[in-house]
């Protein structure tokens, strides 16, 4: 198996990633635009923490998401609705069967930001979620263009821990952030290698009083055809302003150790 990833469709550039749908034809500014691919997100996880979901299945629901907004405009499709029908097209693809009914009552429950509420059967609200869902699926389906594989960034996170011999602690790290990445439409510019080893390097910059050294992460992107600027790129969305001159200083250490 080859170590460096083939070239996908779905990538697109960083001044592609400035002009998605929503801001090209409904006037929504990007930070806007960002904001709302972020609470899409958010509920796709907390719909598949809700149906018990593994985690490449809610990551596979949220690229879906990534993917479908980046041609077509929140102003047009309401993220609850697509977000749902994400979940339930994932749970297919995945072939983590869940019924349509358990889909239905948890999306509900999560749009309404209510999880003791139920939904009935025999309900109007049902029959519209039961409606939605099989639109957006099919909808979504048409807007993939029937593309529903995905890399995940796990495996690649679970190679370069044990080929740096990260200790446990990282390993956990770096697969949280993994799972905080699909906030943020990553998946759409950066190859699931990219984004690994940019977890990797984060997990490594934000550990207190462990010595381990991610500079020889550095070696790798060169030897395996990565760019050190793009894994910076992924690495300076993740960690935001909270974290972000703690890992700037830690960051020039490492380089100048290269």
């Amino acid at each position: 198996m080859s170590l460096v990833p083939p070239k996908n469709a779905w990538r697109f550039s960083a001044e592609e990633m400035r002009f998605p749908a929503s801001v090209v034809h409904s006037n929504i500014r990007l930070e806007d635009e960002r904001e709302l691919r972020s609470k899409g997100s958010k509920f796709i996880a907390n719909m598949g923490v809700a149906l018990k979901l593994p985690a490449a299945v809610i990551a596979t629901a949220q690229v879906f998401m990534h993917r479908f907004f980046q041609r077509e405009s929140f102003k047009t499709h309401k993220y609850h609705d697509v977000c749902g029908a994400a979940v339930y097209l994932a749970t297919k693809v995945e072939e983590t069967g869940r019924r349509l009914r358990q889909v239905i009552t948890i999306a509900a429950q999560k749009a309404l930001k209510n999880d003791a509420h139920k939904v009935e059967e025999n309900s109007k609200e049902f029959k519209n979620w039961w409606d939605t869902i099989m639109y957006y699926e099919e909808l979504l389906l048409d807007v993939l263009c029937w593309e529903v594989n995905i890399d995940y960034p796990y495996e690649w996170i679970l190679r370069l821990c044990k080929l740096f011999g990260a200790p446990q602690p990282i390993k956990e790290s770096a697969w949280a952030l993994a799972n905080d990445s699909y906030r943020y439409p990553f998946c759409l510019q950066f190859s699931s290698q990219e984004i690994a080893t940019a977890c990797v390097v984060t997990a490594f910059l934000l550990a207190e009083g462990h010595d381990s050294d991610p500079s020889r992460i550095f070696v790798y992107c060169s030897t395996f055809g990565m760019s050190w600027e793009r894994v910076m790129e992924v690495v300076e969305g993740l960690v935001g302003e909270v974290h972000e001159r703690e890992v700037k200083m830690r960051l020039a250490i490492v380089v100048e150790k290269v």
